[in-house]
């Protein structure tokens, strides 16, 4: 049997994550409709914007207004299922604070938000790309093989091999990490960012957690996660 001798460097990170509270969020999820408005300086269609998770967009999407559920009440992260998935859709002041720290593979749209008043809020569609995907080493990262259990003894080499599985086998993507291992190309300085389809959370570092907390930012829930970096 070969033997695994690569050292690994556990990292602390935190999850920003939607609130589950009801007496915070009020409806889950909050976000109930979309306002198609239509716009002649726009030729944005919703259902195009969708089909881009997980890669850059080179438009502006018109994305007044979101409609929130006459049950939900506004906060600062707001759960959305009409947002390209995984998308966030953040208020001013909590996009303010994400700005002032180092962060990757994210696009930030003006968005707006209308209650039951027909009050409209400015808000902010984060767009994630996985841009950072090439980053992870794909042959020590451990996956869900119950799924795909030929994964278990033949392990991607490279980032190519495992986009070639994707693309002919993993097509609705139910492939998941369970332990992530990136490379030692990792900006381990990065304090906002996301990964991969086989890993679609919001990773946030303990100094932006804890502006998150001192601002007392609404409608988030976090908890602590381990990556690990290859040497």
């Amino acid at each position: 049997m070969e033997q695994n001798n690569l050292q690994m460097t556990e990292l602390i990170y935190y999850k920003l994550d939607f609130s589950a509270v009801p007496s915070e969020i009020g409806a889950v999820p909050q976000i109930s409709g979309f306002n198609k408005i239509n716009s002649n300086n726009s030729t944005f269609e919703l259902e195009e914007f969708t089909c881009y998770k997980g890669k850059m967009y080179n438009s502006i999407p018109d994305l007044r207004n979101y409609k929130l559920d006459k049950k939900a009440k506004l906060t600062d992260l707001i759960s959305c299922g009409l947002c390209p998935g995984g998308d966030f859709l953040v208020s001013e002041k909590l996009k303010n604070i994400i700005e002032l720290f180092k962060y990757s593979s994210s696009q930030f749209f003006p968005a707006s938000v209308e209650t039951k008043k027909k009050e409209i809020y400015n808000y902010y569609l984060i767009h994630f790309n996985y841009l950072l995907e090439e980053l992870i080493d794909f042959k020590q990262t451990e996956y869900n093989y119950n799924i795909y259990p030929q994964l278990k003894n033949n392990k991607f080499n490279s980032f190519q091999e495992y986009q070639k599985f994707k693309k002919e086998v993993d097509k609705h993507g139910y492939l998941q990490a369970t332990k992530l291992v990136l490379n030692s190309n990792f900006n381990t300085n990065l304090d906002f960012f996301v990964l991969s389809w086989i890993n679609q959370n919001v990773y946030i570092s303990n100094k932006l957690k804890e502006i998150i907390t001192t601002q007392k930012i609404t409608g988030i829930e976090l908890s602590e996660q381990i990556l690990f970096i290859s040497s």
